[in-house]
């Protein structure tokens, strides 16, 4: 008896939780088609991610402002380059979460969970002479329960400066 009550609360808990990492769509992904790198820039050694912050591309970020990353699927002790390109977007979905790390959702009751909260969009990328290049991930600035939202086409201008278009 005692281990079918466990099962139960377990199984409810998982239930919420994926309950509460839901993709929003809509709005959140602001109907974004295509990402056009205008020149070619380099993903650091041992990571697999360049990141955009404040119309430039940086090995890091600043949690507190907006940025995207620009995945590509492996890592190398080299840099690696990727190429001034169109990358089309496959699919895109948007979420809250309050760790961007560990992409852990955020509750979906402020009152409850009043603490980090990220408005992320994944934009799933394709390009054909690049196939390497998996996603952009973009994210707004640490808020603390102020009103958040997901980067929009303003947004992005910011954080790409004159290394991407969005379209």
């Amino acid at each position: 008896m005692k281990q079918k009550l466990i099962s139960l609360v377990l199984i409810t808990g998982i239930l919420i939780l994926t309950g509460c990492s839901a993709p929003q769509r809509g709005t959140a992904t602001g109907g974004i088609q295509a990402f056009e790198l205008h020149r070619d820039v380099m993903v650091p050694a041992n990571q697999a991610r360049v990141i955009f912050q404040h119309g430039r591309a940086k090995p890091a970020k600043n949690l507190f402002d907006w940025h995207c990353e620009l995945e590509i699927n492996t890592v190398s002790e080299s840099p690696q380059r990727v190429l001034a390109d169109t990358f089309v977007v496959t699919s895109a979905n948007a979420r809250i979460v309050r760790d961007e790390l560990s992409g852990m959702p955020a509750m979906p009751f402020g009152a409850i969970d009043c603490g980090d909260r990220f408005y992320e969009t994944h934009y799933r990328l394709q390009s054909t002479r690049q196939p390497v290049v998996r996603k952009m991930i973009c994210r707004n600035g640490y808020t603390f329960c102020s009103g958040g939202k997901f980067a929009g086409r303003n947004e992005m201008r910011e954080i790409f400066g004159d290394w991407i278009s969005v379209r």
